[in-house]
């Protein structure tokens, strides 16, 4: 039986003795934060370069994996009830900006994953 794929964002460096060339940070569907991880660093390789033999392409990834530095894994869906926390907490019907924006990040999640919210209306 296959094991079923969960949610990450990823966000890998650029260049990590460079911090002024940013980040690449996307969804990434993976069955563990390794594997999330690795799909990314073979998605910013092909963002760098297209033509590349199968090898070459392994070796990039691997020394983009090996050379990003910090890099951040996170469960998206593990990120559900701290979001639903922060926008439920405090007095009703009162939509500070905090909780307005962790509402929107629950949205965009939803809409990630194929769930439709008032937002596509």
């Amino acid at each position: 039986m296959k094991t079923p794929k969960k949610l990450f964002r990823v966000t890998i460096g650029w260049n990590p003795s460079d911090a002024s060339e940013g980040d690449f940070s996307e969804l990434v569907w993976a069955k563990d934060e390794e594997s999330a991880k690795y799909e990314l660093a073979r998605r910013m390789s092909f963002e760098c370069v297209r033509e590349l033999t199968p090898k070459e392409r392994r070796m990039d990834v691997e020394d983009i994996v090996y050379g990003a530095g910090p890099y951040c894994v996170e469960d998206v869906v593990a990120q559900l009830p701290s979001l639903l926390t922060t926008l439920l907490a405090g007095p009703r019907l009162a939509l500070t900006l905090k909780r307005a924006r962790a509402l929107q990040e629950i949205f965009k999640i939803l809409k990630r994953i194929g769930v439709r919210t008032p937002l596509d209306a």
